[in-house]
């Protein structure tokens, strides 16, 4: 396959190197035909470039915000250009092209560069989304880290022993961050605790008495070390010699376990809010039955006319779970669908786990099994499920 390497740059715009196949180079940037007197190339367009600034401009993408690429693509496929759909492959360029690369967005970009100066803290301050991402949970368990160097395509490897806080309002983390941090929370129980007023400053206080504080902590770590170290709570993965010198010598002390905040975090994530719920709909309405995605979605979208003449969703519970991971103007996406489960299968939740179960004539089935079960096979469905001829597995 020909390839093709450059640099894009514009008037208003700058993009990063890029290497992809040289057919998508030709579709969307084709050669300009021989003109005796050359076009600028601000004024050079092509309607597929229109169709990738009209995304940028519905989408609002920025350097800060950035659309997840499934969403994206599934828009360039309902493009078209001079009254053709696009390609799978074409759509799926285009979502890429117009997406800064995770490492090089908005906070992740300014991690990097933090750990590239040797700050020994990172404070990521008023964190309005949830907080989470690639790089931000590489920092925190790996000791060393590649990172781009800003302005330049070259990766520099950083030591990642920077202490990081972040602080927001109902603060949240997502994905693979809720093992990854500790939460400490502040209520002043007040409307405005910006104006309330103190008789003391603890930043004065501790500066003040910096020694004294240091020679407590250090004294806690030694006696600990001292009475053999022991084992006070079950190592935390990625964090074992903080858990065994800092989390054991607290707990060894009588203090609280401080990894209890990481189940409230836990329970705050919205990706695992949304896990739970689909798991706990599926189980109601379709059990452990082998069902594809197109089952699925006809459970939870089944309707029944009401005395008024107007259709009523039978699980609308189920229905509703399934939009917020699925949803596309309204109405579950079978394609959104088929991604969400591929990417959340065999994560265990409340004892259960969905799983992939082969396929049939060319279709992936599904299935809710129970942690222990030894087989998914011969497993027959729950007794509350109701009856639906076309949804035979």
């Amino acid at each position: 396959m020909d390839w093709q390497i450059g640099t894009l740059t514009g008037a208003e715009t700058q993009f990063i190197d890029i290497r992809v196949p040289r057919f998508v180079v030709m579709a969307i940037w084709p050669e300009p035909k021989a003109d005796p007197l050359p076009t600028a190339p601000s004024l050079y367009r092509t309607p597929y470039l229109d169709l990738l600034e009209r995304a940028i401009t519905e989408w609002r993408i920025t350097e800060d915000h950035q659309p997840k690429k499934d969403n994206l693509l599934d828009w360039f496929m309902e493009q078209t250009v001079e009254g053709e759909k696009l390609s799978e492959n074409l759509a799926s360029a285009m979502a890429t092209l117009v997406r800064m690369p995770a490492s090089q967005r908005g906070g992740a970009k300014r991690i990097g560069a933090a750990l590239i100066a040797g700050d020994p803290l990172i404070s990521i301050d008023n964190c309005e989304a949830g907080l989470g991402g690639e790089l931000l949970c590489q920092a925190l368990t790996q000791p060393m880290l590649k990172v781009r160097l800003l302005g330049k395509s070259i990766n520099i490897e950083v030591p990642s022993s920077a202490t990081m806080f972040a602080t927001g309002n109902n603060l949240t983390m997502v994905g693979d961050m809720t093992r990854r941090a500790l939460r400490c929370t502040l209520d002043a129980g007040v409307e405005r605790p910006e104006l309330r007023a103190f008789d003391r400053d603890p930043l004065a206080i501790l500066a003040a008495n910096r020694g004294d504080h240091l020679a407590a902590v250090l004294t806690i770590l030694r006696a600990h070390h001292l009475a053999g170290r022991p084992q006070q709570s079950t190592p935390l993965g990625s964090f074992t010699e903080w858990s065994g010198w800092v989390r054991d010598s607290l707990i060894w002390l009588g203090e609280a376990d401080p990894c209890t905040t990481m189940e409230q975090i836990r329970c705050a994530d919205p990706k695992l809010e949304s896990l739970t719920t689909v798991i706990e709909q599926w189980h109601t309405y379709l059990g452990t039955r082998r069902v594809s995605v197109k089952d699925v979605i006809d459970v939870a979208t089944d309707q029944h006319s009401s005395f008024h003449g107007r259709a009523e969703f039978i699980n609308p519970d189920f229905r509703e779970s399934l939009l917020a991971v699925a949803g596309d103007g309204g109405a579950i996406s079978g394609r959104r669908l088929g991604k969400w489960l591929a990417a959340n299968q065999g994560r265990i939740v409340h004892g259960m786990r969905l799983v992939a179960d082969g396929m049939v004539s060319g279709i992936a089935r599904w299935r809710l099994v129970e942690q222990d079960a030894k087989s998914i096979e011969g497993v027959s469905a729950v007794s509350n499920i109701r009856p639906f001829p076309h949804h035979v597995g």
